[in-house]
């Protein structure tokens, strides 16, 4: 595709600056620890936390964290990282698990079946390769395990002409939108709109896109499964995402499920 690789690089140091790992745009060296903390604490101030779940859903969450963080730590001393295969084999047992016992499919076909403000957790599955890029940090690593094992808070929000964003607010917390899938070429190619969330069907929704331009790669993808409460209070999306950067020596993958409880209208 011919602007890919423009929107490759600036998707790579954009998505630096919000995970909160160092700003390339302010570090020309590489920084110190106390420097680290003071941008981290600048970050964490500035983050907007997601709302608390009700009371049923944040209980069915809190244990399947406790349980979450237990086979993160297990997993953490293996010397091996895991194969696609077994992360997406988690992620499956994962999502069941994340599924409270008080809901039920609800069979959405459009967009205004699922849209609106969710608020919840998010739970990595993998997180690596930040020490492959230029200027990181010498505890890299050590920020990186104590992100991978953390469950942080998590916002959804899905506008009704299938625009969407989310965030994981957290030291390394991830933040993404339909618009870091926009390419200056799609309407030329026929593909406008191909950004936004699409194929609803019984509920199911998923949208994303790869992009690729000589050895630099981009892949963001997400999907979800929104279920209704039995007695009708509420709604609950449960889903994975999946976002791979590939820029010259730098290969960046994050993956994890989330689980997230209806809290309001999207504006």
């Amino acid at each position: 595709m011919k602007y890919a690789k423009p929107i490759i690089a600036s998707l790579l140091i954009i998505t630096f600056i919000i995970l909160g790992v160092f700003s390339i745009l302010e570090y020309t060296r590489e920084p110190n620890n106390e420097e680290i903390n003071s941008y981290m604490a600048k970050q964490s101030g500035s983050a907007v936390k997601g709302k608390s779940t009700e009371n049923d859903t944040t209980a069915s969450t809190e244990k399947s964290t406790e349980r979450k963080t237990e086979a993160r730590q297990t997993e953490s001393t293996s010397t091996e990282a895991p194969s696609t295969e077994e992360i997406l084999t988690a992620e499956d047992a994962l999502k069941k698990e994340l599924i409270p016992s008080d809901v039920s499919i609800y069979p959405a076909s459009a967009i205004s079946g699922i849209t609106g403000v969710y608020s919840g957790k998010f739970y990595y599955t993998e997180l690596s390769g930040y020490e492959t890029v230029s200027g990181a940090p010498d505890n890299i690593k050590e920020m990186q395990k104590a992100e991978r094992e953390s469950t942080p808070d998590f916002t959804l929000t899905i506008y009704k002409d299938g625009r969407w964003e989310f965030k994981a607010d957290s030291q390394m917390g991830l933040k993404m939108s339909d618009d870091l899938l926009k390419d200056p070429g799609d309407a030329e190619a026929g593909l406008s709109g191909i950004e936004k969330i699409r194929n609803i069907e019984n509920g199911h929704f998923e949208t994303g896109r790869e992009m690729a331009e000589g050895s630099d790669a981009m892949k963001i993808y997400w999907d979800g499964t929104i279920y209704k409460k039995d007695d009708g209070s509420g709604w609950v999306i449960i889903g994975t995402v999946e976002v791979s950067m590939i820029h010259g020596s730098e290969n960046i993958a994050i993956r994890g499920c989330f689980s997230v409880t209806y809290t309001g209208k999207a504006e």
